[in-house]
């Protein structure tokens, strides 16, 4: 315990030096790598250092610093020693006090040559009071005898110069109002300046790293910490390419990366990176507790209350499973280029595929600015084969839909998000990729196949009573889809359906005899969910029969439960 307390104190020591000499220096970001939530951010800065112990500051990092994420290492050939590193959050800011002199000395010197401008209104105004006042003269009574005034005046002459003097003064007071009118725009310009060149004085994080130097020379550094405020997220382009033959057609999917920061700093043209590493959702399992299961208590019996309720149909309600499709719009389409120009490229992103993450270094030198709008950049573009199928749920809707069947390569991982779909280079709409790693399969579709024509009938619905001493409830659907190939090729077309699966014993559900046999059932672990695969030749029509008859005791009623599939109508 003594060596411990005594190594400690020789930290705190040696990380309090009175005579270290404080050191600025400046940094700049050298790369970037973004994480779905967060970044991992390397400045570089470079200092000269005498002999002895220094404090090199750094005032430019944003407030948003994981403190505990902060490393620093050094290069130098002077024989530096990294100390410790402290870290403080302070108000830094720019001096702007000569030229905000400037400029108010200019708005005060306006102000005075404004001031000038109302005396001059001011002795306008008065002539023009003292001429409306002799213009009123002839018409104010006048004691005593008046016919020598009156008698000896030429009266139009005075009247005329009246009016000249008039005019005068209001031309002199128009003129002085358009003058200050100028002066006000100056000053209202002026005093967006100041505003302008106001110390904008804003929260930073200190670095203060405390070394020793062996000698005098340069130092570089390279200081490594984590933010919060910056993600990227990934959107994709599938591009299908069919052909003639049917089957298998190309399938091109080009990764593209979104990427948002608002981190307080500037990336100006930085390395920049993305990872599919999430540093911000947990290292660890949870960890599991032991539960014990206890008796409730009795509850106390409680009087009778009148309970008045509603249908159990009303109550509870029916879930519909169909779920409406909202039209995408379409992007816009820029121009053609004609001649012989060639096609540009677009730079591809260098992947990294490590054990457990994947990494994107992006071509060339990028700028994201630290204003939150989104910039896209290109990751790069798989090339694949897609398997193509046409699927149809007849019975809610008569319309195939196109599937391509893709299947990423070993060492290829794609993570979740939206994804923008073309056939034939024409927009069909948006879809959505999930998480996928190489070796994984996928399938996307790319809109209605108008080649392919369905109609579903209802052939018979049917109720009935059945059994004299145990009576029962029938009901029996039967359905029939016809299907036409009108492609000039054979396509594979899938056919779901569903019937009912029964949830009590005294229910029973059966197929009805002479349906056609499904080729799948079960399908993904849901029961009653039936499929027909089917190659169809051009040309060529199909029809499937399908249905199920249902069974229950007379004297009870059935109904549909959440999840469960409802009977067709």
């Amino acid at each position: 315990m003594r060596s411990l307390a005594f190594s400690i104190s020789l930290l705190l020591a040696s990380t309090s030096l009175t005579s270290a000499a404080d050191i600025s220096a400046a940094s700049r970001i050298d790369a970037v790598t973004v994480f779905p939530s967060g970044a991992n951010v390397t400045r570089e800065a470079n200092a000269v250092l005498s002999a002895g112990d220094h404090v090199v500051l750094l005032d430019d990092l944003p407030l948003g610093v994981r403190a505990n994420s902060l490393r620093v290492e050094g290069r130098s050939d002077a024989g530096v020693e990294i100390g410790s590193l402290d870290v403080k959050v302070m108000y830094v800011g720019a001096d702007n006090s000569a030229p905000r002199k400037l400029i108010e000395e200019q708005i005060e010197k306006l102000g005075d040559d404004r001031r000038v401008l109302d005396g001059l209104i001011e002795t306008a105004d008065a002539q023009k009071r003292l001429i409306t006042n002799l213009a009123e003269l002839p018409m104010r009574p006048v004691k005593g005898d008046s016919s020598a005034l009156m008698g000896g005046a030429d009266w139009g002459n005075i009247f005329n110069v009246i009016g000249a003097k008039m005019s005068e003064a209001q031309a002199v007071i128009i003129e002085t109002r358009l003058k200050q009118r100028a002066l006000d725009k100056n000053i209202i310009e002026l005093k967006k300046k100041l505003a302008e060149t106001a110390s904008k004085q804003e929260r930073r994080t200190r670095l203060a790293i405390r070394v020793r130097s062996k000698g005098a020379g340069a130092a570089n550094f390279t200081i490594k910490y984590q933010i919060n405020r910056a993600s990227w997220s990934p959107l994709y382009e599938a591009r299908l390419k069919t052909d003639e033959g049917g089957g298998v057609s190309d399938l091109k999917l080009i990764r593209r990366a979104r990427i948002t920061q608002s981190s307080g700093e500037n990336w100006d043209g930085v390395k920049l990176s993305l990872s599919t590493t999430r540093p911000t959702q947990g290292t660890s399992a949870p960890v599991l507790h032991p539960v014990r299961v206890v008796l409730v208590p009795k509850p106390r019996p409680s009087p009778k209350k009148t309970v008045y309720l509603e249908s159990r149909d009303e109550a509870e309600g029916i879930a519909d499973s169909s779920a409406a499709m909202k039209p995408q719009a379409a992007p816009a389409v820029g121009g053609i280029l004609s001649g012989r120009r060639m096609k540009m490229r677009t730079r591809q992103a260098r992947v990294i595929q490590a054990p457990f993450q994947a990494i994107y270094e992006i071509a060339g030198a990028q700028s994201i600015p630290s204003e939150g709008d989104s910039k896209q950049v290109q990751i790069d573009e798989l090339d694949m084969k897609s398997e193509l199928v046409a699927r149809a749920v007849p019975s809610h809707q008569a319309k195939a839909y196109l599937y391509g069947k893709m299947k990423l390569e070993a060492g290829i991982s794609v993570l979740g998000g939206r994804v923008a779909l073309f056939r034939d280079g024409t927009f069909v709409g948006n879809g959505h990729l999930p998480l996928l790693t190489g070796g994984e399969k996928h399938e996307l579709g790319f809109g209605a196949d108008d080649g392919i024509r369905i109609k579903f009938s209802v052939l018979s619905k049917k109720r009935s009573e059945t059994g004299f001493i145990n009576t029962s409830n029938n009901d029996e659907r039967k359905y029939k889809t016809t299907l036409n190939n009108l492609h000039k090729f054979p396509i594979k077309i899938e056919i779901m359906e569903r019937i009912p699966v029964s949830g009590h014993e005294d229910i029973v559900i059966k197929p009805l005899n002479g349906a056609t046999k499904p080729s799948r059932i079960n399908i993904d672990d849901k029961s009653g969910i039936q499929a027909w695969d089917i190659n169809l030749k051009p040309g060529k029509a199909r029809e499937i029969l399908f249905g199920y008859s249902l069974s229950w005791p007379k004297d009870r009623k059935i109904r549909e439960v959440p999840g469960a599939p409802r009977p067709y109508r």
